[in-house]
C-alpha cells in the first residue's frame, strides 16, 4: 500500500513538473512577435496542439488527485468486507465468551512467521 502511495505521489510530482514546463514554454512562445496575419492563420498551429496536451495533463492530474483523496479517506479498504475475511463465516459466539489474548504483529518480522 505504501509503495503504491509513493508511486502515485511520484506520478503526481512528475505530472505537475510536466504541466509547469509546458506552461512556461507556452508563455515563452507567446512573447515572441508574430507576423502580420489575419483570419484563421493568425492563430499558430502549435497553440492548438499545446492546448490539447495541456488539457490531457490537467485531466490526468485531476484523476490522480481523486485517487489520492480516495486513498486518504479513513474508510478506504480496497473493497474488502470483514465477512469476506472470516475463515468461519457462520460462527456464533456465546454472550460471555472471552477472547484469549494474542501477541499482535508489530510489523518488523515476517508476517507468515507471526501467523
Amino acid at each position: 500500500m505504501d509503495q503504491r502511495f509513493e508511486k502515485l505521489e511520484q506520478l503526481q510530482r512528475e505530472m505537475q513538473e510536466k504541466l509547469q514546463l509546458q506552461m512556461q514554454e507556452q508563455n515563452r512562445q507567446r512573447e515572441r512577435p508574430y507576423g502580420q496575419c489575419y483570419g484563421k492563420q493568425s492563430i499558430p498551429s502549435w497553440l492548438y496542439s499545446n492546448a490539447e496536451s495541456q488539457r490531457k495533463l490537467e485531466e490526468r492530474y485531476k484523476w490522480l488527485e481523486e485517487k489520492f483523496k480516495a486513498m486518504e479517506t479513513t474508510d478506504f479498504r480496497c473493497g474488502v468486507n470483514a465477512k469476506d475475511l472470516s475463515l468461519v463465516p457462520d460462527l456464533v459466539l456465546l454472550l460471555k465468551f472471552k477472547v484469549p489474548e494474542f501477541e499482535k504483529y508489530n510489523g518488523t518480522s515476517c508476517p507468515e512467521a507471526h501467523i
